[in-house]
């Protein structure tokens, strides 16, 4: 996981740019969101040759928090820990019951 520190100087431009012409984006960013943003950048270079940004490939291999979740590093901003959040659903409680009635062991 790269924080913003950890940026080389072309990352931290992909970063700075977006917190400037998204503002409302958060750390977390998706993959379709990722997408649109980067068909915004083409959209933009299209009419200027000049502006020039690539794709993010750095950000999909290396801040990956979920299937199809990134983080994205900002400037003063802790980058996330690596612990998994495991959520408890309705099938887990049928689940564990299944196996005390059968005297079942969880393995």
């Amino acid at each position: 996981m790269l924080g913003y520190e950890e940026l080389e100087p072309g990352q931290r431009k992909y970063v700075d740019l977006v917190s400037l012409l998204y503002s409302d984006i958060g750390t977390e960013i998706t993959y379709k969101k990722l997408n649109e943003i980067h068909a915004d950048f083409l959209s933009i270079r299209e009419r200027n040759p000049a502006y020039k940004i690539g794709y993010p490939n750095w950000l999909l291999v290396h801040n990956r928090i979920g299937k199809g979740r990134y983080f994205l590093p900002k400037k003063g901003v802790d980058k996330p820990t690596s612990s998994v959040t495991i959520r408890h659903t309705e099938y887990d409680d049928m689940y564990f019951s299944l196996l005390s009635k059968f005297n079942l062991e969880r393995k």
